[in-house]
């Protein structure tokens, strides 16, 4: 298996980029099928190395945020939201996004808080305060992405707010769905 965890880091490590760029559509299950095929494997083959395979994504897009520190947050909280195993399909049949429950379970990277913030419950009431702050703190990958920013990514961006995270419940959002509308004019 030694030999096979190598060929699996070496194929995962050559789609860093095509990863990176699919990263707000990626589960782990979409890395192993691709990996599978870049093998030439058969689908499903992947399967039984799946711990393994999280623990290289891990790994490899943690080293990507230590380059570039400006943007270190953001994609760690991407990954974060995008690669959960067992999250359901939303419009397409790649596209995901992590409940606060299970970036709450994440590894420990994912229960540090540099703020200090512990874990709340997430029936937490949501304030329009809270909305607010949570977009400022992501206005400007609205503005530079606004051509991409539909409502919904908008909701999954604010719910990736290491903040609000864990104690947002994607139905929250959902019904002040009207306040991030009016918060974020797209051009």
């Amino acid at each position: 298996t030694r030999g096979r965890e190598a060929e699996i880091m070496e194929a995962l490590r050559a789609r860093v980029p095509f990863f990176k760029k699919q990263a707000d559509y990626l589960t782990l299950e979409g890395v192993r099928r691709t990996l599978e095929k870049d093998m030439d494997l058969k689908i499903n083959s992947l399967d039984p190395h799946k711990k393994f395979i999280r623990q290289c994504v891990d790994k490899v897009f943690s080293g990507c945020d230590n380059e570039n520190t400006d943007n270190a947050s953001e994609r760690a909280e991407a990954k974060v939201d995008n690669l959960s195993e067992d999250a359901q399909p939303m419009l397409g049949s790649n596209k995901i996004s992590s409940s606060p429950d299970e970036q709450g379970a994440r590894s420990s990277e994912t229960d540090k808080d540099p703020e200090g913030v512990k874990n709340h419950s997430s029936g937490s009431n949501i304030t329009e305060a809270m909305i607010k702050k949570a977009i400022d703190k992501r206005a400007s990958y609205f503005r530079e992405n606004s051509e991409f920013c539909k409502n919904l990514k908008m909701e999954q961006r604010i719910i990736v707010n290491r903040r609000l995270a864990r104690m947002l419940v994607r139905k929250q959002v959902k019904a002040l769905k009207e306040l991030v509308k009016t918060l974020i004019p797209l051009n």
